[in-house]
């Protein structure tokens, strides 16, 4: 055939109408449909411009309150863009410094006021701690009033009792017990349980053997000893936290004896 193709190869030639005559739609050396885009502006048929690489130059409009208008653009082509926030009357536009960081007013509720978050001179936050403005903070531990416990009991013979009992969360703040009797009584011992757990201390003969009376040898120490008149103190060391309780147990191992005493604490309120 004369279009140098095979039998079974169709030849088709699409047209299109341009005005009142058909033309031939045109392709490229490569096969590419070639196209005139046209758009519609103010009642007539404008073409669509494209740059030297081929691309569609698009003049960009926007809405301003009814009317339209062009979109600013930057020397190197981006759009310029005004950011705005509602107060809830009129809207203001959004500032930025010469870096063109967004400037911001920090805010909090202050007694049901909208107040301002102040800066110093550096731009450092300043907080007012607890209502402490101090070049230092200053922190204590808020806790309830000073309570006494009693450790008052009567023993009529050998047996063992909780002699204090206290229920939820606080602080010892110290305390002693005084352990007299007719005989010596130097086998006989405290317990304490924080929170559930048992602590037992040694017999007040062991405590004195070690010579346990320094604050902090054990939670409880030993402050007097004499075998002879069967008097013995024990104190209790102040610091010791507990969550859900505190008790103090005492094992007379003896016979009949007497404790009196207190433990001194306060409960977080």
């Amino acid at each position: 055939m004369a279009i140098g193709r095979p039998d079974w190869h169709s030849i088709t030639t699409i047209s299109g109408k341009y005005e009142d005559d058909f033309k031939p739609i045109l392709l490229d050396s490569e096969g590419n449909l070639i196209t005139h885009l046209r758009g519609w502006y103010g009642g007539a048929s404008k073409d669509i411009l494209l740059d030297a690489q081929g691309r569609i130059v698009a003049y960009l409009v926007g809405n301003l309150g009814g009317t339209p208008t062009p979109v600013a653009l930057g020397t190197d082509g981006k759009i310029i863009t005004v950011m705005q926030g509602d107060t809830g009357v009129v809207l203001k536009t959004v500032k930025v410094d010469g870096d063109g960081r967004m400037i911001g007013v920090m805010t909090g509720d202050f007694a049901g006021a909208v107040k301002t978050i102040a800066l110093d001179t550096a731009g450092n936050m300043k907080a007012n701690l607890v209502v402490q403005d101090l070049a230092r903070l200053i922190m204590r531990v808020s806790q309830g009033p000073i309570l006494e416990g009693d450790l008052g009991h009567v023993f009529g013979g050998v047996g063992s009792a909780d002699i204090l009992d206290i229920s939820g969360a606080g602080t010892i703040l110290g305390g002693f017990l005084m352990h007299t009797t007719g005989a010596s009584h130097r086998t006989c011992s405290v317990r304490m349980s924080i929170d559930g757990e048992d602590f037992t201390t040694r017999k007040f003969e062991t405590m004195m053997d070690y010579n346990t009376t320094d604050l902090y040898a054990l939670p409880t120490r030993i402050i007097h000893y004499d075998d002879d008149n069967y008097r013995y103190i024990i104190g209790f060391v102040y610091g010791w936290s507990f969550d859900t309780g505190f008790k103090v147990r005492f094992s007379e191992a003896v016979g009949a004896s007497t404790t009196v005493g207190a433990i001194y604490y306060s409960l977080i309120t």
